[in-house]
């Protein structure tokens, strides 16, 4: 079941989900109108299908256990504009992931909750780490660092965020990227 909340039922602007409000249901995916302020406590709690919550700009609280036991729930692109995140959002729900801003307090949460962390644009864009060949530059390269696959990261930051980027090379040929 595919939801679009409106933004204004009955001449009401919508500005919050309230807790419980979808808890246990069978949802699939949600969009949420950019009138939303709040999603409270639970509001999604344990609904097993629920794989998507499309949310704009302008929420500001998300509620504690807001998306857990969420069996199906791949990923949440927590906007810029959100400011309090509460307990355990994503407790329970297998492999799901924070999408958001550098910076911003979804990366903050993610780090603290030791939960993974997709650095996106203020639009969600994914932004992108890009191997490039570096054979034809003096750097650190299989011939000069003994391990690794001849390549060089690429990194497009966002606006003025600072990013500090670590690079490690193991010796079974794998090259992990933190700290973003």
């Amino acid at each position: 079941t595919t939801v679009e909340i409106p933004d204004v039922i009955n001449g009401n602007i919508v500005t919050a989900i309230g807790d419980k409000a979808f808890a246990e249901s069978n949802l699939k995916t949600v969009t949420l109108p950019n009138t939303i302020k709040s999603i409270g406590e639970r509001a999604f709690f344990s609904s097993k299908y629920l794989h998507i919550v499309s949310m704009q700009d302008g929420v500001k609280t998300i509620g504690s256990y807001a998306f857990a036991s969420c069996e199906g729930f791949a990923d949440v692109f927590l906007p810029e504009s959100v400011e309090t995140i509460g307990e355990n959002i994503l407790k329970d729900s297998g492999t799901a992931y924070i999408q958001g801003v550098p910076g911003s307090s979804a990366m903050k949460y993610a780090i603290d909750n030791d939960i993974s962390f997709t650095p996106t644009s203020a639009d969600a864009t994914p932004l992108t780490v890009t191997p490039v060949r570096a054979n034809d530059r003096q750097t650190y390269t299989t011939s000069n660092a003994g391990y690794g696959a001849g390549y060089i990261f690429s990194f497009m930051p966002y606006e003025n965020s600072t990013y500090k980027i670590t690079v490690t090379a193991s010796i079974d040929g794998y090259l992990g990227i933190n700290d973003f």
